[in-house]
């Protein structure tokens, strides 16, 4: 006998005011899944997008981190001006 059908034979024998009940419990685990299944999609989108951005999120704090210690913006200079730049 499989679960299912184990379930209703145990349904046939429940009180008909605790079936509302059991059906709002059955919904929620519907429920719970799914935002589950949502969330996961979430999760694997941002992972997704933290791989294709890598290179901007890095020249973006490359940006941040001259104008901040050297008082201008990367990548406008070359590397070798931001080098003869910070010896100074």
């Amino acid at each position: 006998m499989t679960a299912k059908d184990q379930l209703l034979q145990e349904l046939d024998q429940v009180p008909e005011p605790l079936l509302l009940k059991v059906l709002e419990f059955v919904r929620s685990l519907k429920t719970e899944e799914e935002q589950q299944k949502l969330e996961a999609k979430a999760w694997q989108a941002y992972l997704d997008s933290e791989r294709e951005r890598k290179e901007i999120y890095r020249r973006l704090a490359n940006s941040y981190f001259c104008q901040q210690k050297y008082g201008f913006k990367y990548p406008r200079q070359t590397d070798r001006e931001i080098w003869r730049h910070s010896r100074r």
